[in-house]
């Protein structure tokens, strides 16, 4: 349901309302310990910062980029479907499948109870890895998603979700498109540790951005043969 984790973060107040902080997030592969995020010992997140109630929040280093911070906890991905749950190949980065580094980021703070609108500035090298193919063009891809989740019981959680994702046109034909229905429970056993069960099917149809006939790709597992996918996902989860 969430990517495995470790890490550090910490504050110290300073003179008057300021505070220094930093994040050391890990991530890895809890069936053989490998890191995560290609190697990475902090692949997740590691900057440093400074904040106040008043002004804000400044932090530099490898970070979560704006989307992630303004919609992406609205996708059931994020929510309750885990990564399998997110839209194909993880398109606009809602599911946090890349980081950016080397990113100066500020976080206004909160005006009357709205979410706080977050400006990212970044050098040229915070995305030299999204693109190891050095492939070029330009390519539009639509998502468009109905997210439902409801808490049956004090701990029963209950979600239902639907994508659709269209692509570009083809020479061969019309744009990929996927639908996705993704359905999910989470039984919690206690304040830390639940259980959970997550179903997502995928239908393609279309021609993909290789012009051949597109196939089911659920994100995150190896690509179907056909035009359709399940996925079933059972685990537990355990915070400390």
């Amino acid at each position: 349901m969430q990517g495995n984790r470790f890490g550090l973060r910490g504050s110290e107040d300073l003179s008057g309302a300021w505070k220094a902080l930093f994040v050391l997030e890990n991530g890895f592969v809890v069936e053989s310990g490998k890191l995560g995020q290609g190697g990475s010992e902090f692949g997740r997140q590691a900057f440093v910062g400074l904040s106040s109630d008043a002004y804000g929040k400044l932090t530099l280093g490898r970070q979560y980029d704006s989307v992630v911070d303004m919609v992406g906890a609205l996708e059931s991905g994020s929510q309750w479907a885990g990564y399998t749950g997110a839209h194909p190949g993880d398109l606009g980065n809602m599911n946090n499948r890349n980081r950016v580094n080397n990113a100066v980021k500020y976080t206004s703070p909160n005006f009357g109870g709205l979410p706080p609108p977050v400006v990212m500035l970044f050098d040229e090298t915070a995305f030299v890895n999204l693109n190891p193919n050095s492939f070029a063009g330009t390519a539009t891809f639509n998502n468009a998603e109905v997210n439902f989740k409801y808490q049956l019981t004090p701990m029963l959680l209950a979600g239902v979700a639907y994508q659709y994702t269209h692509g570009p046109s083809m020479p061969a034909g019309s744009g990929a498109r996927c639908h996705q229905v993704n359905v999910g429970a989470d039984y919690f056993l206690s304040k830390r540790t639940d259980v959970y069960l997550i179903g997502a099917w995928q239908h393609a149809s279309g021609y993909d951005s290789t012009n051949t006939k597109a196939v089911a790709a659920i994100n995150g597992v190896t690509p179907s043969n056909t035009q359709n996918q399940v996925v079933t996902t059972v685990g537990i989860r355990h915070k400390f």
